[in-house]
């Protein structure tokens, strides 16, 4: 019987098209001094990732492509002047979140007892998930933030004890501000710093592995598998893989061609999962699955993609010779037309290799291999010649 064969098993790794970072968000502007009761007038920057042009207000409405064009330090100046001034960060026609800061001017608190600002690092921009972010302020000082874009003080924000932790969802936009507070001294100006949480892609590639169930025989080239009562199963894995890698997979039969998994397809957890497969019936089919991971805080990883064939059919062998009588040494080849078959020739009480003057005898019982040859001795060969597929 010849076991299955047919075309190589093809596994793709490719760049996933869905889901590899924010590609609609910017991250928002910083504002430096960040706000508050200053008792001298002030000079204010206005800082954003690179590229980025910045959009700001001093009248407290919320700004937009239309409104002043950032192009230097913004002065705030004058006893008794009370400002807010608003910025947002646009590129490539996408615009950042807003953020605001405002600003007392009272000549009468002087200038040389108010704290200087606490200082972020890193100072904003893109950031990872859990991004640590550490705040350095005048000695005997403390140091209050918050995460909100509210204004920080003693009495609204968190005391600072060692490094914040920026988290949240792919593309999501936060705004830390900070104080430094000591009694005797006046309250620093408010610092911010803006920064856009953006996920990398995942390392992880999935492997794709077909399993051969109850009864089944997978051909040598790991592809063609032939089954009767239990339909096949595959499982998913990687060396990378965690238990909190989550696989993200597609099936398709007979090349439906399904377009790339996304994580709104059907899901496993690893670090190896196996999912039994549905043929449509045990005829001849091929099935296509599609895989990718994602772990916490990345985005989808390559795509892996393999194609197998089930119950396929396989083509007859043909022997290099016909049956008959032969007056010279015959090499019989047999061969067969399906890439990767397995060709198994038996050899019957009624098949012999015979030369002249002996008796007929069997040269074997059986012989096996992508390609048999049978080689007769003697001036006279015998054989008779048949082949089935299966």
């Amino acid at each position: 019987m010849a076991a299955l064969g047919l075309e190589a098993l093809i596994v793709a790794a490719c760049t996933n098209p869905f889901l590899t970072g924010p590609k609609n968000s910017v991250a928002p502007p910083s504002i430096s001094p960040g706000g508050g009761v200053f008792g001298t007038d002030q000079s204010v920057s206005l800082s954003a990732v690179s590229g980025a042009a910045i959009y700001y207000t001093t009248d407290g409405s919320n700004p937009g492509s239309g409104s002043t064009l950032y192009a230097g330090p913004i002065p705030v100046a004058g006893n008794g002047t009370v400002e807010t001034i608003k910025a947002i960060a646009v590129k490539g026609g996408i615009s950042s979140a807003i953020v605001s800061a405002g600003f007392t001017i009272n000549y009468s608190i002087g200038g040389t007892s108010t704290l200087a600002s606490p200082t972020f690092s890193p100072a904003g921009g893109n950031a990872p998930n859990n991004q640590p972010v550490t705040l350095s302020y005048p000695a005997g000082a403390s140091a209050y933030y918050t995460t909100n874009g509210s204004l920080p003080s003693a009495s609204n924000g968190t005391l600072y004890s060692g490094p914040i932790t920026v988290s949240g969802a792919n593309g999501a936009s936060i705004t830390l501000r900070a104080v430094a507070v000591q009694s005797g001294y006046i309250s620093s100006p408010a610092v911010s710093a803006g920064f856009l949480i953006t996920y990398s892609a995942d390392s992880v590639v999935p492997t794709i592995a077909l399993n051969v169930p109850a009864g089944g025989v997978l051909n040598p080239d790991g592809v063609h598998l032939s089954w009767s009562s239990t339909a096949p199963s595959f499982t998913l894995s990687s060396s990378s893989a965690t238990g909190s890698t989550t696989y993200y997979y597609l099936v398709s039969y007979d090349n439906q061609s399904p377009a790339a998994p996304t994580t709104g397809s059907s899901q496993v957890l690893g670090p190896s999962a196996t999912i039994a497969l549905s043929p449509p019936d045990s005829g001849f089919h091929t099935v296509t699955i599609e895989a990718m991971a994602v772990d916490p805080s990345t985005t989808p990883g390559p795509v892996s993609k393999v194609t197998y064939s089930l119950n396929a059919p396989v083509a007859t062998p043909v022997a290099s010779e016909g049956s008959g009588r032969y007056a010279a040494n015959q090499s019989v080849l047999f061969s067969d037309a399906t890439s990767g078959a397995t060709i198994t020739v038996s050899l019957s009480t009624t098949t012999y290799l015979t030369a002249v003057g002996s008796s007929p005898s069997a040269v074997a019982s059986s012989l096996s291999g992508s390609s048999v040859t049978l080689t007769a001795s003697g001036p006279l060969a015998v054989y008779a010649a048949s082949a089935v597929a299966s």
